[in-house]
């Protein structure tokens, strides 16, 4: 840098003091004496500045304060005076940047300035691109200018867009990558200017510390400003709009005015007077009036504006941004609303609706009810209420807790009376605080404690312990609240179900006032009588399903309204057949009460059925049964919506009701022994009553998927049973032949009633209800999921549990490159390095292997730099695929070499850097996160993924929290069958709910989370917080001195009252007032204070002393030494007695709580952090489940090599499976016949395989899998004694082996002249894939079947011939032909003649054939199917198709996979590669053969597509060996 420039730089600098000092930004800056004049100049225009609207940026509020321009002067000449100052003391524009740059207000920029530009703005413009202009001229580029508004705020808004373009001269660079081979040269000459420690992190660019500082605006994120400064560029306007939302009459043009710079040119006219050499009295008042008629115009016209808009203030952002853009960002007027209104934010986003029922005795009674499974179909309580009876309570002692279990065992699993009215009463009281006083849940278990104990019965493991008589041993763990949870959503069940009853209860009121005493107004009000009495929605269904007959539908969300278009009932009622069922026989209604009772009606027609049909035939009716057909209809229509013919078939239904469930022939197929839904495959007429929620859950899975059927309705006995009941209350007993002759329509009524409505009702209601409880069960399966990922302590190393480490952490993430990264102690970025060997299996010919070699011992040496740099304490690699196992034993390398090498970088805590596996589920959400992106928009995914791993170790809940706002977390894998019955909002609902109950016991460290964005989320979850009131909080840190709270008291005006309780003991403040940095609420400081007195045995009242003594006297009960001696012995029982008799209620829990705290402040509650367990490992490295790997399970493999025998073991196979585990196939489980002696006989390296998995043979520490490919080990029997061992058992009692109809396709009959037609003779061969059919026959049958099918069929050869027909496509079937040998002559012995052959390899027998042979073919061809280079279509069509490409780009050679036709598919399995080498556009074809080592292609064999492929890149060019020439190798 030139002395010139250093000169005018410090001139700069010292002339932008004094202006800082004149304004009163900084009080400690000094100007020099020989710069007064400049300072007094600036602050006179600062001061004459204030006449004009302006935004004050250090106000937290972003509310401007607006002056009136009467009152700038005391009189006219004083403004003459400061004008000319102003003028003649104009700053430059680099004084005016640098006052921005110290946060100075109160100056505005007078003249247009050109915005600043960026690099990449001036390369466009060097390339003659426009240059980007502000918000405004994007308006008017998309929409065009505003007629209203052109002259008045196009020029002004262009304006302060240039004002404050300075602002976006750089951008925040990202953290530096370290990595091999990367180096940057191109530092600016003045990074090392200032010298910084590195501990200090990155340096602060002056963009990110203007919206800093923005960001005290409420609603307003740091990383909501970032994307918002990433969409528009300068978002100042933004801003300043935001500041004047909630002026009064802040109508758009207001807004436009304020932006403009018509208020700054008011004083032009004088202005002018001002610079005129001689200028006169008159002059002067000439120019005031010109300037008064200006201020008038300009009033008028704002007057006019309010008045058009109504006086109401419009959006105060909707005139300028995307409506999504302003919902996203939280910024809309409801969203206001909700910030401002002293209400936890959850209650606000879900109101209890406004006609909700408040009588909480009556609800809590009733959700009592049904926690305790009280008319629900099992008649059995729900898991919480199992908790109620069986859980454990805190401080229960084992004796007590059995003494308790026998006494509820007597009383056949119910509660003694006082205690279900004791829980009802907690009830009834939980909903009062929740919705009277608007207290959340998380305030009520911690604060109210002591009035809820009944509901907090729950896990042994979660229950504190007993106590001692002295009252010790009182320990804290973390719990979760299921009763309670249970509570509030029996709640919204109950709403709805009061809302439902009165809206359909008004209905009727109306209809029986309308249709007076009419029958219509009889069945009104007995209807409404029922609905009003209903305890249940089933009974709400009842009086509904009778009322529908008579009304249009009562309720628009009523599942039981009446259709639209007219019901046979309906035509039948109208031609005046309900007059003859009534006067026929008993109505429904009689009905009804002669089957309670028993005792039948005798009302009985005089006149036969086919005389009284006689009557109707002028109705329409033709004959006398279609009279009678129609009589049955409405009769049965009506008993089946009789309301106590319900009830009482209700009870019937439930109580013998039973479940038959079979698989359909595509369940069949697919759900083997092992498969998710496989205990439900087969289930005979199991008792509906206990059927577990679990089970139903993966019935309706399979049915969904098209794999089961199901059924539920009676057994055959209970339905006769029924039958039987019914039709002794509805058939006359009378013996004469009249009342014979109806009694058979009675019958065909009844019957009509059971088959037609009673039976597919509650069919229907039970399924329903069975669903419900499914769903319930899946939601607590989630909800343990869920809990699982967030409910560990942060990493620590062993034995520093009392000792305050800040954990430094290097995470890694496989991939191609792995990514590692280094995270300080707060969880943020330090650095990241990617390494291109590490994780990859590194070996092969040639050089190219001993290069990567190479490469990978840099990356070693690479990774060891980097982890001596940073020194973690741990390092965590994502547990995702065998690669990562590398990763890991790269880490461990390095480690130990660090050890051996540089023990120094050893972190003084630790003794050696520890290396975990971790579940990286989370982690992989995060790479596409909202949150995080938003956060780290210039970092790949790979690093947010590593980001993410390691924060993981320090703060898991607030890794799963940044995933709940974009959604991901519902793809978070919490419990098998999620997807089938919880959706996307069910699930985050579910993950929000274990979030809200960790956090709450946990706390949250308010200045970290302001400090920290990625922290921030949990104070989301804070007991009345949430994503708008959260901001809140955060912007009261921020715009506090120093940028932290020392109370929480500072946060409770922006909170209010109400949201400042719920809130105020879950918020941690450190190293500030001693109770503000433990759990004890505000509200119980008195009492904690109290506790103190008595403890130290003072005199003095803490609350009377100053702060300072009542700290100092704080911090000896927080010493450990004095606690244990004298708070630890405070009897505080008799102290929660004497708070209870003064009226502060029970306070026993609250007041242990305060003691313990005392000692232990924000105590550790989550169990410690553990490493993952083999069989975790096992499962997250392979992707292998019980599911997929387990013992008795058929595999696929391949042969990779043949082992001699070694150490006492003999000849093995080594194989590999699809995730990457070793098999073992031993020599005796190759093959049943041991006669041959080596396994290359029986087995080809390359070869894929069918095994079967040996008991005990997953070995999840070494990743190997023990196989037998024996004919016997793959027999289907085999198969079926696995079944039987895993599913048919005491506990699965229902569990059927025997296949029922309809399980196995049906076989289309053939006709006699087809028989005829044979060209082969039918064998008698068993195997399930044998099929006596001809080729055409197993062409038809397969061409409806799936690919990869297989029909084995007799030979048209002869009996000595079978072939294997296999579907390789639509429309394409293969033909292989097995050869049999060892067999008689002649064509009597139609049996299997063993050996086979096929392609001159020897096989045992059928099973062998598909195992070793024909499966590996299969799964060949649909590994050739799923290739990116496979096309569909003709040959033709591929030709076309590779026509086009060459065409769009002739630089390129394209190729494709495609199938063969049939006619020359017939004889083998064959593909064909269809690919132009030149520009001409000639396509060659050459064909590939599919055998089971994998694919055989010019005369050599390949393992997979890729390697095919690979080897036609290379040599596609040369002909095929024995081809003329390369045109087409001779296979065209």
């Amino acid at each position: 840098m030139s002395d010139d420039a250093s000169d005018a730089a410090v001139k700069t600098t010292e002339e932008a003091a004094g202006v800082v000092e004149a304004a009163g930004a900084a009080s400690e800056a000094t100007a020099a004496m020989e710069e007064t004049t400049t300072t007094e100049a600036a602050a006179a225009a600062a001061d004459d500045d204030a006449d004009e609207p302006r935004v004050d940026a250090n106000d937290g509020s972003g509310k401007a304060e607006r002056m009136d321009e009467d009152e700038d002067s005391d009189s006219e000449d004083a403004g003459i005076r400061r004008r000319r100052r102003k003028r003649a003391m104009e700053l430059d524009e680099e004084d005016y940047e640098l006052l921005e740059d110290n946060q100075v207000t109160g100056f505005k920029r007078k003249e247009k300035k050109k915005r600043i530009q960026t690099a990449a703005e001036r390369e466009g413009a060097s390339a003659g691109a426009k240059a980007p202009g502000t918000i405004a001229d994007l308006e008017r580029g998309l929409f065009g200018d505003d007629d209203e508004e052109a002259d008045a705020g196009g020029e002004a808004a262009a304006d302060e867009g240039a004002a404050a373009g300075a602002a976006d001269e750089a951008a925040k660079p990202p953290p530096a990558q370290q990595g091999l081979g990367y180096s940057d040269d191109s530092e600016d000459e003045m990074d090392d200017f200032i010298v910084r420690d590195e501990t200090d992190g990155p340096r602060e660019t002056k963009e990110e510390r203007q919206r800093r500082y923005a960001s005290a605006i409420p609603g307003l994120r740091r990383d909501q400003l970032q994307d918002a400064a990433d969409i528009f560029g300068d978002t100042d306007e933004l801003h300043r709009m935001f500041a004047a939302r909630n002026r009064t009459g802040g109508a758009k043009e207001d807004v436009v005015e304020e932006l403009s710079e018509d208020e700054e040119s008011d004083g032009d006219e004088l202005d002018t007077f001002i610079e005129k050499d001689g200028a006169t009295e008159e002059d002067y008042e000439q120019a005031k009036a010109a300037s008064d008629a200006r201020k008038a115009a300009k009033a008028a016209r704002k007057s006019a504006g309010r008045k058009s808009s109504g006086g109401e203030t419009k959006d105060w952002a909707s005139q300028t941004f995307e409506p999504s853009v302003i919902k996203e960002q939280m910024l809309t007027a409801k969203d206001d609303a909700i910030r401002a209104q002293d209400l936890p934010e959850r209650q606000q986003l879900k109101p209890r609706p406004a006609h909700a029922p408040t009588d909480w005795g009556m609800e809590a009674m009733w959700i009592f009810d049904r926690i305790m499974g009280r008319d629900s179909i099992q008649n059995k309580p729900t898991v919480e209420g199992y908790s109620l009876l069986y859980g454990v309570a805190d401080y229960e002692n084992e004796n007590d807790r059995n003494n308790r279990q026998e006494q509820i065992a007597g009383l056949q699993e119910s509660l003694p009376q006082e205690e279900e009215e004791e829980i009802t009463r907690c009830i009834a009281l939980l909903l009062t605080l929740t919705f009277d006083h608007h207290l959340e849940i998380p305030y009520i278990v911690s604060q109210r404690r002591d009035d809820l104990l009944p509901l907090l019965r729950g896990r042994a493991e979660e229950a504190r312990p007993a106590l001692t008589e002295d009252g010790d041993n009182y320990q804290r763990l973390l719990r979760r609240f299921d009763v309670i949870d249970a509570i509030m959503e029996w709640d919204e069940r109950y709403v709805k179900l009061e809302l439902r009853k009165a809206r359909i209860a008004s209905a009727l009121e109306q209809a029986a006032n309308e249709k007076g005493e009419s029958e219509q107004g009889h069945v009104a009000r007995q209807c409404m009588e029922l609905v009003r009495v209903a305890y249940l929605d089933k009974h709400v269904d009842d009086a509904e399903a009778k009322a529908n007959l008579f009304f249009a539908s009562l309720d628009a969300n009523s599942k039981l309204r009446r259709p639209g278009r007219k019901t046979q009932y309906d035509a039948h009622v109208k031609r005046g057949i309900r007059d003859l069922v009534n006067m026929s026989g008993p109505t429904a209604e009689a009905f009804g009460e002669a089957i309670k009772s028993g005792i039948p009606s005798e009302l009985m027609a005089n006149l036969t059925p086919e005389d009284v049909a006689k009557v109707y035939f002028d109705q329409g009716y033709a004959n006398s049964d279609e009279v009678m057909q129609a009589f049955v209809n409405v009769a049965a229509t009506e008993i089946g919506a009789e309301p106590e013919v319900r009830k009482w078939f209700r009870d019937e239904f439930l109580g013998h009701a039973t479940i038959t469930t079979q698989p359909t022939p595509e369940g069949t197929d697919i759900i083997d022994p092992w498969h998710p839904i496989a205990p439900v495959k087969r289930l005979l007429k199991m008792p509906v009553y206990i059927l577990q929620g679990e089970q139903f859950a993966q019935i309706l899975e399979g049915k969904r998927r098209g794999l089961l059927k199901v059924d539920i309705g009676f057994g055959d006995e209970r339905l006769t049973s029924v039958i039987e009941r019914m039709e002794k209350a509805y058939l006359s007993e009378s013996m004469s032949d009249l009342a014979s002759t109806w009694n058979e329509v009675r019958r065909r009524v009844i019957r009509a009633a059971l088959e037609e409505h009673l039976l597919p009702t509650f069919s229907r209601e039970t399924a329903s209800q069975l669903a419900l409880d499914a769903r319930d069960a899946l939601n607590r399966a989630c909800a343990d999921g869920a809990w699982n990922y967030i409910c560990h302590a942060p990493w620590r190393p062993a034995n520093t549990e009392d000792q305050d480490i800040e954990v430094r952490v290097v995470a890694a993430v496989s991939g191609s490159p792995a990514t590692f990264v280094a995270l300080d102690s707060a969880g943020e970025l330090v650095d990241f390095i990617q390494c291109h060997t590490l994780g990859r299996n590194i070996g092969g010919p040639g050089n190219v292997g001993g290069a990567q070699m190479m490469n990978q011992q840099d990356e070693i040496q690479a990774l060891m730099d980097f982890i001596v740099q940073h020194r973690p304490h741990v390092c965590c690699v994502g547990a995702s695929g065998m690669d990562s196992k590398r990763v890991k034993e790269s880490l461990n390398l390095v480690v130990g070499r660090i050890i051996e090498e540089q023990p120094r970088a050893i972190p003084e805590e630790v003794s050696e850097i520890a290396v975990h596996f971790v579940d990286d589920s989370v982690a992989k959400l995060c790479e596409n996160a909202k949150e995080t992106k938003a956060e780290m928009p210039e970092q790949q995914p790979s690093v947010l993924r590593a980001v993410a791993l390691g924060r993981g170790l320090l703060n898991p809940a607030a890794v799963v929290a940044s995933l709940v706002s974009g959604g991901e977390v519902a793809s978070l894998r919490m419990c098998p069958l999620q997807d089938s019955m919880l959706s996307k909002d069910d699930r985050v609902a579910i993950v929000e709910r274990q979030l809200i109950n960790l956090v709450n016991q946990v706390g949250v460290d308010v200045n970290m989370a302001s400090a920290h964005p990625w922290c921030s989320v949990l104070l989301r979850y804070v007991g009345g917080l949430g994503p708008r009131k959260a901001t809140l909080v955060i912007n009261a840190v921020r715009t506090t001195e120093g940028g932290v709270v020392d109370s929480r008291e500072d946060l409770k005006s922006a909170l209010g009252e109400v949201v400042f309780r719920n809130a105020a003991s879950f918020l941690r403040i450190t190293e500030a007032d001693m109770l503000d940095s433990t759990r004890c609420h505000p509200e119980r400081y008195e009492q904690a204070m109290a506790i103190v007195v008595n403890a130290l045995e003072l005199e003095a009242n803490l609350a009377a002393m100053d702060k300072y003594e009542r700290e100092r006297i704080l911090q000896k009960v927080f010493d450990p030494k004095t606690w244990e001696q004298k708070v630890a012995p405070l009897i505080l029982e008799e102290y929660a007695e004497y708070l209870e008799s003064e009226g502060a209620g029970k306070s026993l829990e609250a007041l242990r709580e305060i003691r313990i705290e005392f000692r232990h402040p924000f105590e550790e509650l989550r169990p410690p952090w553990m490493p993952l367990t083999a069989e975790d490992e096992f499962a997250l490295l392979t992707g292998e489940t019980m599911h997929t790997l387990s013992a008795g399970k058929l595999i696929q493999c391949t042969v990779k090599k043949i082992e001699g025998p070694r150490d006492g073991r003999g000849a093995r196979a080594v194989c590999t499976l699809d995730s990457g585990l070793t098999g073992y196939v031993e020599k005796y489980d190759v093959s049943d016949d041991q006669s041959f002696s080596r396994i290359e006989e029986k087995v080809a390296l390359g070869q894929v395989i069918t095994a079967r998995v040996k008991p005990d043979g997953v070995d999840v520490h070494n990743f190997s899998v023990q196989l037998a490919c024996s004919s016997s080990a793959l027999h289907p029997d085999e198969t079926l004694q696995w079944e039987q061992h895993l599913h048919y058992t005491e506990a699965n009692g229902y569990y059927s082996m025997v296949k029922q109809p309809g399980e196995v396709r049906l076989k289309k009959q053939k006709s006699k002249k087809d028989m005829q037609k044979r060209t082969f003779v039918p064998r008698n061969i068993d195997h399930p894939n044998f099929q006596n059919v001809s080729w055409a026959e197993a062409v038809e049958r397969l061409d409806t079947a799936d690919i990869g099918e297989v029909i084995i069929r007799p030979s048209g050869r002869g009996t000595k011939n079978i072939d294997c027909s296999i579907k390789v496509y639509d429309g394409v079937v293969s033909n292989i032909n097995i050869k049999e040998t060892k067999k008689d002559s002649g064509v009597g012995n139609l049996g299997l003649g063993t050996p086979l052959i096929i392609d001159d390899e020897e096989y045992e027998d059928l099973d062998e054939v598909m195992a070793r042979h024909i499966e590996p073919i299969v799964s060949n061809v649909k590994h050739m199917l799923k290739h990116r280079k496979f096309m569909r279509g003709s040959a033709e069509d591929i030709d076309n198709a590779l026509k086009q490409q060459l065409a769009r780009n002739p630089g390129i050679r394209p190729y494709a996979l495609g199938v063969v036709e049939q006619r020359v598919n017939k004889g083998m399995v064959l593909f064909c590669i269809s690919f132009i080498m030149s520009s001409s556009g000639r396509v060659h074809h050459e064909y590939i053969k599919v055998i089971p080592a994998g694919f055989y292609y010019r005369k050599m064999e390949f393992p997979s597509v890729d390697r095919m492929l690979a080897y036609f890149k290379v040599n596609c060019s040369k002909p095929p060996p024995g081809a003329r020439d390369m045109d087409n190798g001779g296979w065209n």
